[in-house]
């Protein structure tokens, strides 16, 4: 899974050296017993505003926190992962918007 990561970030960024992590979760809800999973924001959050916290929720560690279930729009959605992940490289790690991306792209 991490390799096809960095492998992806070299391709859409152009860039060689990406560190490695020092750890990576994935889990797989379909498998049993769960056979599914599925989650929403709680009644009277702002998701707009608990979500960028939530992208780097100590800012004097070098933790990151991606995925459709933390993006404060398109949740459940495989856009919400790829809108988080761009919007976390491009706040901590200062990369710019790829060029496929269109600038009027709106990613918050």
């Amino acid at each position: 899974m991490v390799l096809t990561v960095q492998d992806q970030l070299k391709e859409l960024h152009q860039v060689e050296n990406i560190p490695q992590p020092y750890i990576a979760v994935f889990k797989n809800w379909s498998a049993k017993p769960f056979g599914g999973g599925f989650h929403f924001w709680k009644p009277h959050i702002k998701p707009w505003e608990v979500a960028k916290r939530v992208r780097r929720p100590k800012q004097n560690e070098n933790v990151y926190i991606c995925g459709e279930a933390y993006a404060a729009s398109e949740q459940t959605w495989v856009e919400g992962a790829l809108k988080t992940t761009e919007l976390m490289l491009q706040k901590n790690f200062k990369l710019e918007k790829p060029e496929w991306l269109s600038l009027s792209y709106n990613l918050d």
